[in-house]
């Protein structure tokens, strides 16, 4: 009989107690029938938000092959400091551009600066194009839509050397905006 008067006790205690519940903000409608409520957020405190920098850098194939053409006259010419007839600098490449696309994935704006340690080695020169520009967040965008912009590489002119050489190194800056 103590179990049982035990028991009933002790539901009778767990239904009395109570639970607040609290929301900021909060107001009526007025002239609701239903009772709706409606519930405002107070976004004043998004400057604790994280910065949170992705970017991501894609990189054409950087070679470039030029072919001396053993049946062209490969003749320097002093007077124009030119080789002759084949060694046009264009025909004689396999590509004379290539393309780094940059993508920002960040919650923040980003800015992007190209640059290239040696432009001209060897007879031949390398340019860079859009080589400096901004990109907005990511916030609102999807993956595929993210913000993005192409810097262009070019290259010109006629190889003094029949070796391999690296003309030189390109360096992509991304810094905070």
């Amino acid at each position: 009989m103590k179990k049982i008067l035990s028991i009933v006790l002790a539901i009778a205690m767990i239904a009395t107690l109570s639970i607040n519940a609290f929301a900021a903000n909060v107001t009526t409608v007025p002239g609701s029938e239903t009772g709706d409520v409606v519930v405002k957020i107070d976004g004043t405190s998004a400057d604790n938000l994280a910065k949170v920098y992705s970017v991501d850098i894609e990189w054409d194939s950087l070679d470039f092959t030029y072919t001396f053409d053993s049946t062209d006259d490969n003749t320097w010419d002093p007077s124009t400091h030119t080789y002759t007839e084949a060694n046009d600098g264009t025909t004689n490449w396999d590509k004379t551009t290539a393309n780094i696309k940059v993508i920002n994935h960040s919650n923040e704006a980003v800015g992007v600066a190209a640059s290239i340690d040696n432009a001209t080695l060897n007879g031949v020169t390398t340019t860079l194009s859009n080589a400096s520009f901004d990109l907005d967040t990511g916030v609102g965008l999807t993956y595929d839509t993210a913000d993005s912009d192409t810097i262009g590489v070019a290259i010109a002119g006629v190889p003094t050397v029949e070796d391999d050489f690296t003309i030189g190194t390109i360096t992509v800056e991304i810094s905070a905006k």
